[in-house]
Order: structure tokens, then C-alpha cells, then sequence
């Protein structure tokens, strides 16, 4: 699980390409975590581990749209 703001800074070598890394795992995990991320960006996905449910930032980039609960002992979704 991870979550990023997805702004890479202009620093020395290892930190970029941690901050790099890190931006990534974010992404591949669909920046899952108890609490929203604190940078949101329109369209963003968010997984809720706390209420099991996969969320959309909305267009306008003020709200989240619960997208469907996750059923974790199934593995599925609905």
C-alpha cells in the first residue's frame, strides 16, 4: 500500500529515483490506504482499506465516487 503526491522534485540522484519509485508503487496499488491521499488530481483511484472500496476522484476534483466495495475474503468485487 502506498500513496503519493505524484510530484517529483528536483533533487540529487537517490532521492529522485526514490521519489520515483515511490510515485510507482502508489500507482500500482491504486494509492490504497485508510485515509484519502492528501494530493488529489481529477479521475484519481483510491482504494479505502478501511471500508473496502474502490473510489474515483470526480471531474471537477472535489469529492470521491465510491466505485464498488471489494470483498476480501471472495476476492471479488461488486
Amino acid at each position: 500500500m502506498a500513496q503519493h503526491d505524484y510530484v517529483i522534485e528536483n533533487q540529487t540522484f537517490p532521492a529522485t529515483r526514490t521519489d520515483l519509485n515511490n510515485a510507482l508503487a502508489a500507482a500500482v496499488s491504486q494509492n490504497s490506504g485508510a485515509t484519502a491521499p492528501s494530493t488529489t488530481y481529477a479521475y484519481q483511484l483510491w482504494y479505502d482499506t478501511s471500508t473496502n472500496k474502490l473510489k474515483q476522484r470526480n471531474a471537477d476534483n472535489d469529492a470521491w465516487i465510491d466505485l464498488f466495495d471489494v470483498d476480501q475474503s471472495t476476492d471479488t468485487a461488486g
